[in-house]
């Protein structure tokens, strides 16, 4: 596995990329510090940015059912890179079985690569076996009590309004908790369909407990533009960036906010190779706090406050 440097990318990119060195040259003219160089993520939507003569093994998109969706282009060795990353992240923020089996409650199979995919494909290799939820709400919960059985570990994901949907349809049908479960449920994204049913992750962990009595769960911040990386959430109720990753929060117009001070999140990996992925200014506001955090990490640690409006962002988007 390959984590590089900031400076290392941005130097690569500049070089191998037209696209980005238009864009940086057009932007930030006299910028020579590196983390003070970024892309809006916005930008993928209209640019098909590649660094190099890349063979695009791979061509992922975004999850979103309407409007223009980002795709994003890369190799096998970023592919590589990305799996390895992500499961080390997350091997090390939680504890894995090995007797675990990994199940999606809602896979999709087909040749349209997308975000929601790609995040499954990925959290995928942290067991050996994978299977698919029945379709029908009480085969998915007598299905899933038969795994607890022959399992020590159940590693569940989706979206995290999917879940919150699924877990309220067990509900709704009165099963009983799966007393003799070891759940791990991971979560990321679709937040924002909760917002007015006023469910926090507080909220949806004590629902998840509702059905799987010793679960514990896994909740994240992530993007199709930067496969591989993600930000886990602590029980404490913040994001941290793992080794390697940085996350910085801008004000409107372009300055570094201090602990405590909202803004646009800026989001810096050290994986892309394939393309210039690895410093990207978000639409996501966000708020960042000094560390230690009281969960023991000492690593940075953010909260996620919401997203721009559509006007803000389109506006935001079009001024790269």
């Amino acid at each position: 596995m390959e984590i590089y440097s900031l400076d290392y990318l941005h130097k690569y990119h500049l070089e191998h990329c037209i696209s980005y060195k238009h864009i940086v040259q057009t932007i930030f003219p006299r910028e020579k510090k590196a983390s003070n160089i970024y892309i809006h993520a916005g930008l993928f939507k209209k640019i098909n940015f590649k660094s190099g003569n890349i063979k695009s093994e791979y061509n992922y998109s975004s999850s979103g059912t309407s409007g223009e969706k980002s795709n994003i282009y890369f190799d096998r060795t970023d592919a590589i890179n990305q799996q390895k990353y992500l499961i080390k992240i997350l091997k090390e923020f939680t504890s894995i079985s090995k007797n675990a089996i990994f199940v999606d409650t809602a896979f999709k199979s087909g040749v349209d690569f997308n975000a929601r995919r790609a995040a499954s494909r990925g959290f995928s290799l942290l067991a050996k076996k994978r299977a698919t939820l029945p379709s029908k709400i009480n085969e998915s919960y007598y299905f899933l009590k038969e795994l607890s059985r022959k399992y020590s570990q159940i590693i569940l994901f989706g979206f995290t309004f999917e879940i919150f949907i699924f877990i309220q349809k067990l509900i709704e049908a009165k099963l009983p908790p799966i007393l003799d479960s070891n759940f791990l449920i991971i979560h990321g994204g679709g937040w924002k369909k909760l917002e007015s049913k006023k469910v926090d992750n507080k909220i949806l962990q004590e629902l998840f407990r509702k059905i799987f009595f010793t679960s514990k769960s896994l909740n994240y911040y992530g993007m199709v533009e930067q496969l591989g990386l993600i930000y886990p959430m602590c029980e404490q109720g913040f994001y941290h960036c793992p080794q390697g990753s940085e996350i910085i929060i801008r004000d409107k117009n372009g300055k570094i906010c201090e602990y405590g001070q909202k803004g646009l999140i800026q989001s810096i990996s050290p994986l892309p190779i394939s393309y210039p992925g690895h410093s990207l200014l978000t639409e996501d506001i966000g708020i960042t706090f000094a560390s230690p955090c009281k969960c023991g990490l000492n690593s940075k640690r953010f909260k996620i406050l919401g997203r721009l409006s559509k006007q803000e962002s389109r506006g935001c988007s079009d001024a790269y």
